[in-house]
């Protein structure tokens, strides 16, 4: 614990001129050279005991203990050869058991370098991703939701921050420029609200809200719309037709967002996202094409052959989720979708109900997709979840398996899940689920064999006793 001459009891400015840093970052060279002086921003490991020493500890096993007694009495019995018979066999497993120690070990260390954590900072004045052992004093860190704090770190300027650590001692400076505005307030994406915001001073030194999401939730908080470029009142007909604008443009499968703006001219330091993001005026709808990888469909095709029953659940419109799930062919064309909204008002046999039957589940908050999970379960499933964010911590955990992405999922999902996807692909899964079956299938031929063949030994062993 640092004194009261440590960085978190002096103002930024004074951190900055301590550790010889800028909001701008450390230069590449400078990074390096101060990588060379601390070393790598890591725990130092235990070292392993050496060969010998671990070829020794094999001798320890009970059944080789039994194993050396035995040889220690046919020595003193005179039976020299049975002696060296059993003294090879103890050799022999100590040995396999000493290669196989170490194939495990090895497979270990691949796994820790496959799940090296990173972290983004700023150097040259560039945002980069690096792996948070390269991390060095003066660095500027960026943090976003659902990632871990790095390293002690003296934190610079937040918005909405939040951690669930019991200590917090950074170094992290968030500050974007847009090409005439300065970012002065940040509202991250939240999955009840649907809708993300920024504030920015622009050259006049007004404060401009934008605001992007959920059509249906950015409607609710617009009072205007940008006609020509000017704000006209938002009455009832205009609001239906961009409705059925929203509707048709989700229909052809498009992830539409919806943009507003408006002038803020109250106080931002304790300003809520209920304060700023009220009497929008709406702008405009982004209608946006993700396709499906080409394999989905394939892979889908396998799922329904091994049994696998494959459920869609997004936070995407019912009607973009419906046409993702029939171009994938995952379901029919008089398929349905259940949202989040129709989720929360059934009861827990009403959704039992039609969990068995609906595939598709749309607009779905966080305390849905667990309540997804727990109802398949109780149901009898074995439910394998998969998720990115923050917010699917929770189901990640709940599920059986559960399956994070390597690539864009976050820290905390990562955590949660009991299976990491390094390459973000759903067909990764169900080739896991056919290796998987594969050796389970060579596990039970080969106890089947064993028992067997000792139950062929033990009645010639008895025989002659009956």
């Amino acid at each position: 614990m640092q004194g009261e001459s440590g960085c978190h009891a002096l103002a930024y400015d004074q951190v900055l001129l301590r550790l010889s840093a800028s909001p701008h970052g450390l230069s590449q060279c400078e990074a390096e050279r101060r990588l060379r002086d601390v070393g790598l921003n890591q725990l130092i490991e235990k070292p392993r005991p050496g060969l010998l020493a671990r070829f020794i500890a094999q001798l320890g096993d009970l059944i080789t203990q039994v194993l050396l007694a035995a040889t220690a009495v046919s020595g003193l019995m005179g039976e020299y050869a049975d002696a060296a018979i059993i003294v090879a066999i103890v050799l022999l497993n100590s040995v396999l058991g000493l290669l196989q120690e170490w194939r495990a070990e090895k497979a270990l260390v691949a796994l820790k370098k496959l799940a090296s954590p990173t972290v983004t900072v700023r150097r040259d004045g560039d945002e980069g991703t690096i792996a948070v052992s390269q991390l060095v004093p003066g660095d500027m860190v960026l943090l976003t939701a659902g990632d871990r704090i790095p390293a002690n770190v003296r934190l610079g300027q937040a918005w909405s921050f939040e951690v669930d650590e019991a200590a917090l001692i950074v170094a992290a400076e968030k500050a974007k420029l847009d090409a005439t505005a300065s970012l002065v307030k940040e509202l991250p994406f939240d999955s009840q609200r649907m809708l993300m915001s920024v504030v920015v001073k622009d050259q006049s030194g007004k404060h401009q809200v934008f605001t992007k999401g959920a059509p249906d939730a950015l409607f609710a908080l617009c009072t205007e719309y940008r006609e020509k470029g000017r704000g006209t009142k938002l009455t009832p007909a205009i609001l239906a037709t961009l409705q059925r604008k929203n509707e048709e443009l989700a229909a052809r499968g498009l992830r539409v967002l919806g943009v507003a703006c408006r002038e803020y001219r109250g106080n931002l330091d304790r300003a809520e996202a209920a304060d700023i993001e009220l009497g929008l005026t709406f702008v405009g709808l982004v209608g946006m094409h993700d396709p499906p990888r080409p394999e989905v469909r394939a892979t889908l095709k396998k799922c329904r052959m091994a049994g696998i029953r494959v459920i869609m659940v997004t936070g995407d419109h019912a009607l973009t989720a419906l046409a993702i799930a029939r171009e994938i062919e995952l379901v029919g064309k008089e398929a349905r979708a259940v949202t989040g909204t129709e989720l929360k008002a059934m009861s827990d046999d009403e959704l039992a109900d039609v969990v068995s039957r609906v595939n598709v589940f749309a607009r779905v908050s966080p305390e849905c997709k667990l309540r997804l999970v727990r109802t398949l379960r109780r149901l009898g499933a074995v439910v394998a979840m998969t998720g990115d964010g923050i917010n699917d911590a929770p189901a990640l955990k709940e599920a059986d398996i559960g399956v994070s992405m390597g690539q864009c999922g976050t820290e905390v999902a990562r955590e949660a899940s009991a299976l990491v996807l390094q390459d973000d692909n759903f067909a990764t899964i169900v080739k896991a689920i056919e290796e998987g079956r594969g050796i389970y299938d060579n596990i039970r031929k080969f106890i089947r064999y064993l028992l067997s063949c000792n139950v062929g030994e033990c009645w010639l062993f008895s025989s002659p006793w009956l």
